[in-house]
C-alpha cells in the first residue's frame, strides 16, 4: 500500500490550498482585480458573474484554520480517491487502509465512515506543483464546476470553506487528478 501511495505523487501539501482559501478571504479585492481581467475564467465559470459580484463587495476577512480539529481521515480520503481517479462520488463513504508509519516505525490502521455533502473529481492536463498552482487549481478548474455550492464553500463560506475542505492531487501517467470534498 506504501508504495501505491507514494507514487500517486502529490503536487501539494494539504495547508497549501487552505492557505490560499484564507488569502482569497484575506484580498477579496485582489481576487476580484485578478478574475475580472482573466478572460478564461469569465468564459468558463457558470458562475463568474455571481463571484465577481460577490468578490466587488466582500469584506476582508482573517480566518485561522484549526489545524488540531482537522479530519486527517477525510484528507486521506481525498488522496485514495485522487490516486484512484474517481470523478463520481457517493454521498456517504468509508477508507479503510493499512499502512506503514515511518515516524512511529509502526502499521498503522485507518478506519472511518465519511458524508460527502459535496465531493468532485477532476482530471486536468497540467498542474504547477508551485504556489501559483493552487490558486490556478481554485479559479481554473474548482470555480469552473457547475455545482455553486462549490464556489460558495471556497469564497464565502467561513464555516465550512476553510476547516472542513479536503483537497487531494495525484499524478495519473501525463494527467493529474484532483479531488475536492465537504
Amino acid at each position: 500500500m506504501n508504495i501505491k501511495l507514494a507514487r500517486g505523487r502529490q503536487a501539494f501539501n494539504p495547508y497549501n490550498i487552505i492557505g490560499e482559501l484564507q488569502l482569497m478571504r484575506q484580498y477579496p479585492n485582489v481576487l476580484y482585480e485578478w478574475l475580472s481581467k482573466d478572460e478564461k475564467f469569465k468564459k468558463d465559470s457558470p458562475h463568474a458573474t455571481k463571484i465577481l459580484e460577490y468578490l466587488k463587495t466582500a469584506p476582508k476577512r482573517r480566518v485561522g484554520q484549526k489545524c488540531v480539529l482537522r479530519d486527517m481521515c477525510a484528507w486521506s480520503f481525498a488522496y485514495h480517491e485522487a490516486l484512484n481517479g474517481t470523478s463520481k462520488f457517493a454521498k456517504f463513504a468509508d477508507i479503510d487502509v493499512n499502512y506503514y508509519n515511518h515516524d512511529f516505525g509502526m502499521l498503522v490502521h485507518m478506519k472511518s465512515r465519511l458524508k460527502n455533502w459535496t465531493a468532485h473529481g477532476y482530471l486536468v492536463d497540467s498542474v504547477y506543483t508551485n504556489d501559483f498552482g493552487v490558486y490556478d487549481l481554485i479559479v481554473h478548474t474548482l470555480l469552473n464546476d457547475k455545482d455553486e455550492r462549490l464556489w460558495e464553500l471556497l469564497l464565502k463560506n467561513d464555516n465550512y470553506g476553510v476547516d472542513n475542505v479536503a483537497f487531494a492531487t495525484s499524478k495519473k501517467c501525463d494527467k493529474w487528478t484532483v479531488t475536492i470534498n465537504y
